[in-house]
């Protein structure tokens, strides 16, 4: 028995090389902060209610921002503890200049066809657009420096964040027990069911794919926090000044499939790293 379970592992038992964070490592860091995030978000919901402050825009944004924050502590925080480089972990490496604008190009390209997918999902399902339409909502109900703290809030904590667990953390881990690919998919499903939304889950798989993706080919983790950041720029900037639906029947399948080309010309453009 001990020898066909030795044969049968699948990598969990296995330590990882020296300067470098555990699977296991990993894995309890990113639960620790979704739960610490979401017991805080549930606490600042809970007080409002009870000082009878109104479930506005600002509150609901003021919610969200602390599973962001604790998924970047934790991050941060998982390598100093297990003594790995911190800089290696979170694939904190610099890339060639060329990168950064494919990067930006290629996610939008991409996200086309991620919308196209969430809208299957949507259909098929019949669940609607309720966290996107939230976020819709939640843009167009403030103004001024609150509409500022919203799009940072919506664009630029989550590239932090979910960059830094899901294509940082968990996609070294991951990529030193089963390799690159595999770590690429694993991570996306991962980044896919944080969003805890089948529609927006189906886009952010495809969005996931292509970070990971990035990450795998150069080594880094700066491209996918760019067109991250940018995609989820654009949206907030988009859903602004158009509806949803207005903004789907725009992306059509021709111009989905040119986008789908356009991101794969990107991905050729950054050289994969030396193994």
């Amino acid at each position: 028995m001990q020898r066909l379970r030795s044969h049968v592992s699948f990598g969990f038992d296995v330590p990882p090389p020296p300067g470098e964070i555990s699977l296991s490592g990993g894995c309890i860091a990113v639960s620790a902060a979704f739960t610490s995030g979401c017991l805080l978000a549930l606490a600042v919901v809970l007080g409002c209610a009870w000082r009878g402050v109104e479930m506005d825009a600002g509150v609901i944004l003021l919610a969200s921002m602390p599973l962001e924050i604790c998924l970047i502590l934790a991050a941060v925080i998982a390598p100093l503890v297990e003594r790995a480089s911190l800089r290696n972990a979170l694939a904190l490496h610099a890339v060639p200049l060329l990168c950064l604008p494919a990067a930006v190009v290629g996610t939008l390209a991409v996200s086309m066809f991620g919308d196209r997918l969430a809208q299957a999902v949507a259909d098929v399902t019949h669940w609607h657009y309720g966290s996107i339409e939230q976020i819709s909502a939640l843009l167009r109900a403030t103004s001024g420096p609150a509409r500022l703290a919203a799009v940072v809030g919506i664009a630029v904590l989550p590239a932090l964040g979910e960059e830094f667990v899901c294509r940082g953390l968990l996609f070294r881990a991951c990529e030193v027990k089963w390799g690159g690919r595999v770590a690429v998919l694993l991570t996306a499903i991962f980044f896919a069911a944080l969003h805890m939304d089948p529609v927006q889950g189906a886009s952010a798989f495809i969005l996931g794919l292509y970070c990971g993706e990035m990450r795998r080919r150069t080594g880094s983790i700066v491209p996918g926090m760019l067109g991250h950041c940018a995609n989820n720029l654009l949206y907030s900037l988009i859903v602004l000044n158009a509806s949803l639906e207005h903004v789907l029947a725009r992306e059509t399948w021709p111009l989905v499939l040119l986008g789908l080309l356009v991101a794969g010309a990107c991905l050729l453009a950054m050289r994969e790293r030396e193994r």
